[in-house]
């Protein structure tokens, strides 16, 4: 399944649909993001038996390979910003989904236009590393663009540390629309990030979504769960449960129901 999607510098201030940004700081390359992602992992797998300069080394001898598998995916689907304030705010309005084990959210619209928000960080045995994320929402939560998903303590994240936006395409094949990603070199949070023109989806084809997306993190996050604990990761501590088919959350997502 590919995503109908292009990078421009102008912005259109008619486009149908905007997304804006959730960070505020510095964008960086596509290949940048893969490359600190790639660094992350050699280093989980290599840590006694290379030295940082072998793996920077074996991280740039992938670029021919990020350049003929990856590179127009990424470039299709993320914006990467090193954040600058220890802050993640909703870039539009819509229902937050969270996979609480990957430390990432799901905001899906009322039109079917899903976004994933996280941060490129991870250490082996640990679900956050030690960046001590404070939750301002919750499962089913319906979000204003703007208010706040998540705090975390920057001072904790390693240099450079990429937060990413990502256009969702798994849970619809987004045939007659089209996302126009903008280049630009510094976001705040009142900027507009992406733009999404033409046809998007009904509420019977929201509704799917939002059933897809929450089963989906829940059977995700179960599996990390069991797998941790097979490694002694201490998985057996966390609890959670099937998600609740809230027709509530999606009235109010639809501005019906009460707000």
């Amino acid at each position: 399944m590919s995503i109908n999607a292009k990078r421009s510098t102008k912005e259109n201030p008619s486009a149908q649909f905007k997304i804006g940004s959730p960070f505020e700081g510095d964008t960086i390359s596509s290949w940048e993001c893969f490359k600190f992602e790639r660094k992350m992992t050699h280093e989980e797998h290599n840590f006694d038996s290379l030295t940082e300069k072998e793996i920077l080394e074996l991280v740039e001898s992938e670029r021919e390979d990020f350049d003929k598998w990856h590179k127009s995916w990424h470039e299709s689907h993320e914006i990467a910003v090193i954040p600058s304030k220890g802050v993640a705010k909703a870039p539009f309005d819509g229902i937050v989904i969270i996979d609480s084990t990957a430390g990432a959210v799901y905001i899906c619209a009322d039109n079917g236009v899903v976004v994933n928000v996280s941060i490129v960080h991870r250490i082996p045995g640990s679900f956050y590393g030690n960046i001590n994320p404070v939750w301002h929402i919750k499962n089913d939560d319906i979000v204003k663009k703007g208010d706040t998903l998540f705090e975390f303590d920057i001072t904790k994240l390693p240099p450079n540390t990429p937060a990413v936006v990502t256009i969702d395409e798994m849970r619809w094949d987004y045939d007659n629309a089209v996302f126009i990603l903008l280049d630009k070199t510094k976001v705040s949070f009142e900027d507009t990030i992406i733009e999404v023109e033409g046809e998007l989806l009904k509420r019977e084809d929201v509704e799917k979504i939002v059933h897809d997306l929450r089963w989906s993190k829940y059977n995700c996050n179960l599996m990390r769960i069991q797998m941790d604990m097979k490694m002694g990761l201490g998985g057996a501590a966390m609890f959670i449960f099937p998600p609740n088919e809230n027709e509530e959350a999606l009235n109010k997502l639809f501005n019906k129901g009460g707000a």
